[in-house]
């Protein structure tokens, strides 16, 4: 299973991607999507590096650019900005729960009329 690892360290937030008999690998920030924070990701806030941090989670989880594009924000405002850092941590989120916390997301999308955005699991 694959889970994300966040740590404030002195070079900035830092985000390791961890997944079964895989090494672990730091979080692309995808600034080819989106360029919200050139400075890197964050937690905590609601701002341009928690946007980041859940656009990179949302396009290394689903696997698909578009959505990730779509559902950030939203992501960001439920999940991101609130996550607590306790001594520089964020914390772990497993892929088991990221699930269950984008659901809702697609739901409220779709009934917004974005019907390019599905409710689908990721492609991995």
């Amino acid at each position: 299973m694959k889970s994300y690892h966040g740590r404030r360290t002195r070079y900035g937030c830092r985000v390791r991607v961890c997944e079964d008999n895989q090494p672990p690998r730091f979080l692309d920030p995808r600034l080819d999507l989106c360029n919200h924070s050139p400075t890197g990701f964050e937690w905590g806030y609601p701002g341009s590096g928690p946007a980041q941090l859940a656009l990179a989670i949302l396009a290394d989880f689903l696997g698909d650019d578009a959505r990730a594009i779509a559902l950030h924000q939203e992501f960001k405002w439920e999940h991101v900005w609130t996550a607590p850092a306790v001594r520089g941590v964020a914390g772990v989120i497993p892929c088991d729960r990221l699930h269950p916390c984008i659901r809702p997301i697609c739901t409220t999308a779709q009934a917004a009329g974005h019907d390019e955005v599905r409710e689908r699991g990721p492609k991995h």
